[in-house]
Parts: C-alpha cells; sequence; structure tokens
C-alpha cells in the first residue's frame, strides 16, 4: 500500500511539474514573438523615415535645378497696368501730413526760386516747366475736391440772409391773414371773374397783385419749403464765390454741399426731408434755380447776387401751377413728397475760430505764415 501511495504521488507531481514547464514555454514564446514584432515595427519606421529624407531630398535638389533655371533665363517679367504706369510714385497707406494741415495750406504750395537764397535749384525729373505745371494741376485737383475749412460767411451774405427772413415772415403773415379774411367773406354770387395777367413775372407787387390778394396766396407747406431752398441755394452759390474770392474754385462741389449749407446757414441739409435721395435729386425740385455742371452748383438763372427774393415767389408760383396742372391730369408723380422737417430743419452752432492774416517768413519765402487754426 505505502509503495502504491508513493507511486502516485510522484507521478502527480511529475505531472505538475510537466504542465509548468509546459507553461513556461508558452511563456517564452510568446515574449520572443513580441520582441520580433517590436523589432520589425522599429524597422518599418526607421525604412519610411529613410524614403522621407530621400524624398525632401530630391525635392531640394529640383528647386535647385528650377532656380538655377530661371537664374539662367534671367527675373521673371512684371506687367504693370495702363493706371499703374501712369503712377510716378508709389502709393502710401501712411501719409507725412495730416489731411487738415494739406487742406489748410496747399493753395501756398510752389517751386523753390533762386529769390529765396538757394545758391542753385535742379530740376532732375522733369524740366523746370514741366514740374511747375504738374504742381499747378495737383493744387488745382485738390481746390475742387478740398472743403474750405476756415471760410466764414461775409457780412454781405448775412445782411441777405437777414432781410430774406424777415419778408419770407411777412410773406407768410400775409398769407395768414389773407386766407382767414377771405373765409370770412359770404360767397359772391355771379361776380364777374377779375381781369388778371397770367404772366407771373408781370407782377410788381407779390404781396398784392390787386385787390390785396397776395401772389402766393395758394402756397402750401411744400411750397414755402421750396421757396425757402431756392433762395439759400441762390444766395450759397452767389456768397461762395464772393468769399472765397478763387477762379480756381468755380463753386460748391456736390461732396460738400452739406458742409458748406451747414457753415453759412447754421442748420442741417437734409435731402430726406424733401422726400429724395440725393443732392442730384434735391436740386432737381428746384431746377428753375439751381443744377449741377461737373458736380459743381450752378444757377440757370441770369439775374445778378443782387435779386430780389420776391423773383424767387414767381418761380416757386409757377412751379406750383404746373405741379397743380399735372395733378389735375391724374400725374400722381407730380405730388409733392416734402415734409415739415424741410421748413424747420435743426439748427447748429456755427463755428468760431480766427484766419490770422498770411505771413513771409524772415528768408522772404511764399506760403510760409503759420496755420490757421481749425474750428473746434
Amino acid at each position: 500500500v505505502d509503495a502504491a501511495t508513493k507511486a502516485k504521488k510522484a507521478e502527480k507531481a511529475m505531472k505538475l511539474a510537466l504542465e509548468k514547464r509546459q507553461r513556461e514555454v508558452e511563456e517564452a514564446k510568446k515574449k520572443a514573438s513580441a520582441a520580433q514584432d517590436a523589432t520589425a515595427a522599429k524597422d518599418e519606421v526607421k525604412e519610411e523615415d529613410e524614403e522621407k529624407k530621400v524624398d525632401v531630398k530630391e525635392e531640394g535638389d529640383e528647386k535647385k535645378e528650377d532656380a538655377m533655371d530661371v537664374d539662367e533665363d534671367g527675373p521673371a517679367q512684371v506687367e504693370l497696368t495702363d493706371e499703374e504706369k501712369k503712377l510716378w510714385f508709389r502709393p502710401k497707406s501712411t501719409f507725412d501730413l495730416k489731411d487738415n494741415i494739406i487742406a489748410g495750406t496747399f493753395a501756398t504750395w510752389c517751386l523753390p526760386e533762386k529769390e529765396e537764397g538757394f545758391d542753385d535749384i535742379r530740376f532732375e525729373w522733369q524740366p523746370e516747366e514741366a514740374a511747375r505745371e504738374y504742381l499747378r494741376s495737383k493744387v488745382l485737383e485738390r481746390k475742387r475736391t478740398t472743403r474750405v475749412e476756415t471760410l466764414l460767411p461775409s457780412k454781405w451774405f448775412q445782411d441777405k440772409h437777414i432781410a430774406f427772413k424777415q419778408v419770407f415772415s411777412e410773406w407768410q403773415k400775409k398769407r395768414a391773414a389773407y386766407k382767414m379774411l377771405a373765409a370770412k367773406k359770404p360767397p359772391a354770387v355771379d361776380a364777374p371773374p377779375e381781369n388778371k395777367s397770367n404772366d407771373i413775372f408781370a407782377v410788381e407787387d407779390v404781396s398784392d397783385t390787386g385787390g390785396g390778394e397776395p401772389l402766393f396766396k395758394d402756397f402750401q407747406m411744400e411750397d414755402w419749403a421750396l421757396l425757402q431752398l431756392r433762395y439759400e441755394l441762390f444766395l450759397l452759390i452767389a456768397s461762395f464765390a464772393k468769399d472765397v474770392n478763387d477762379p480756381d474754385r468755380p463753386g460748391v462741389p456736390e461732396a460738400h454741399l452739406g458742409f458748406y449749407y451747414t457753415r453759412y446757414f447754421r442748420k442741417n441739409l437734409s435731402v430726406a426731408a424733401y422726400g429724395v435721395q440725393s443732392n442730384f435729386e434735391l436740386v432737381k425740385l428746384v431746377k428753375d434755380t439751381a443744377s449741377w455742371e461737373d458736380d459743381i452748383l450752378s444757377t440757370p438763372l441770369t439775374v445778378g447776387p443782387e435779386a430780389e427774393p420776391s423773383h424767387f415767389v414767381k418761380l416757386t408760383e409757377q412751379s406750383r401751377r404746373e405741379r397743380q396742372r399735372r395733378l389735375d391730369a391724374g400725374d400722381e408723380t407730380a405730388r409733392s413728397k416734402v415734409t415739415a422737417a424741410a421748413l424747420n430743419p435743426a439748427q447748429t452752432i456755427a463755428p468760431q475760430f480766427v484766419v490770422p492774416p498770411p505771413q513771409v517768413s524772415a528768408a522772404g519765402g511764399k506760403g510760409r505764415g503759420p496755420l490757421p487754426t481749425p474750428p473746434q
């Protein structure tokens, strides 16, 4: 029995030892396989890196060859547009002087002259006459497009404007009184029609065309607004020419109409209040008084700057009758879109600043005086 038991124990121990050995062999195989896979992966990455290095080298060699080809053929040719060929200087985004400094001084720009103390003056790019003409053209271009920031209304303008406002108010009161009196009178029965002339411009007194009836008896709000606009634009044209006193500035540019209108009349010009969207459409409303010529405000009238305000009442009445005739014929496009804001726009405060007289430097140079103080 003891011998049989011992034999069984020995057999069991041998079996366990054999199983353990098999497990160790399998684990060793797994480790060897993992190590082999890792080595293969490293070799694959290394081969990829080598291939990339070869590709980069080949690409660099190709670029060098292309560069050599360009050097052999010369630099690439640049094609300029017609506009670029007209330029003498490279366009800049940052300038040496601010716009307000240029606006206050460009009118005095000039070429140097020996009388100013120079020993020698040389014109490298163009002859003297061509350079002088170039500078002149630049000054003229700026005069047409740059605002006169230092411009102030003259006493002549102020007197004319005050006189118009006074008579304008009197006319409105005269119409109101006439309408009130006419409403109290009983309607005439079989009254013979009055023999009145249809020639508006033959009327001597717009306040009394006969029997106390004013020429403007049928004016509505829009007619008063257009009468006011007519005279203001006419006065602006005349005053600008007098105050600027520069033949190189033919008139008010369209782009600066709002600026000069506010500067003179101390109120804003709102085209929307007249039912239009631009300065061009605004002037069309009073085309018998104002017009645009090359974007400069002009007048077709032959009357001089001293024209009486009553002349513009006649123009307004003529326009009102034409508009009414079209409306009676069924033309609704003739209906006015002028609002009350056109007659009474918002007032502004006029800028106050002093323009110093021009001075000459000690060296005798031209246009070297101090700059005018800009408006605040």
